[in-house]
Parts: C-alpha cells; sequence; structure tokens
C-alpha cells in the first residue's frame, strides 16, 4: 500500500474517533515540519544541481563545437560537392513530402 494512502486512512480513522479538530491542529504542524525540512534540503541541494546544470551546458556548447569542426575539417576542399549534396537532400525531401500529401488528401 503507499505511504499516502495509509496515511489519508490512519488521519481519517483518528478524525472520526476525535471530532474536536485535534487533526486539523497536528496535520498543520506536520505540513510545516515537512516544508523546513524540505527547505533545508533544497538549500543543501542546489550549488549541486546549479553545478550539474553549468557543466552539462558547457558540455553540449563543446560537442557542437566539436561537431562543427570536424564537419568543416570534413568538407573543406569539397564545398561545391557539400553544396550539390545539401540542394539534392532539400529536393528529394521535399518531393517526397509533396507526393506523401498529395497521395493523403486523395487529389
Amino acid at each position: 500500500m503507499v505511504l499516502s494512502q495509509r496515511l489519508i486512512r490512519s488521519g481519517a480513522q483518528y478524525y472520526l474517533e476525535n471530532q474536536d479538530g485535534v487533526l486539523e491542529a497536528i496535520t498543520t504542524d506536520i505540513a510545516e515540519q515537512l516544508i523546513d525540512a524540505g527547505t533545508d534540503v533544497v538549500e543543501a541541494l542546489a550549488p549541486a544541481f546549479t553545478l550539474l546544470i553549468e557543466s552539462l551546458g558547457s558540455a553540449f556548447i563543446k560537442g557542437l563545437q566539436s561537431g562543427y569542426s570536424y564537419a568543416r575539417n570534413q568538407i573543406r576542399g569539397k564545398e561545391d560537392d557539400a553544396v550539390t549534396a545539401i540542394v539534392l537532400t532539400a529536393i528529394s525531401i521535399g518531393s517526397v513530402v509533396y507526393v506523401f500529401r498529395t497521395l493523403r488528401s486523395g487529389e
């Protein structure tokens, strides 16, 4: 059984036994304690998450730069062939999309 279901079941049972509103005071106190504890955890983990996000962003940018450098070195001296391949690829993809949409629409 899930922990939240157990808490709800035990809280409902306690509330049925004690109709004086004590459950509301207890749950408010517990909620405040959990919020305080969560704040401490977030404050402790925030620098680690910030470092992680900064590292991932830096790694992503370095990866893009490395990929660009590799592609540039492979194409160097063959610019005409590269432009021809890009144009041919674009025309081919455009033709396939046009034919597919024409067939799908039934026109």
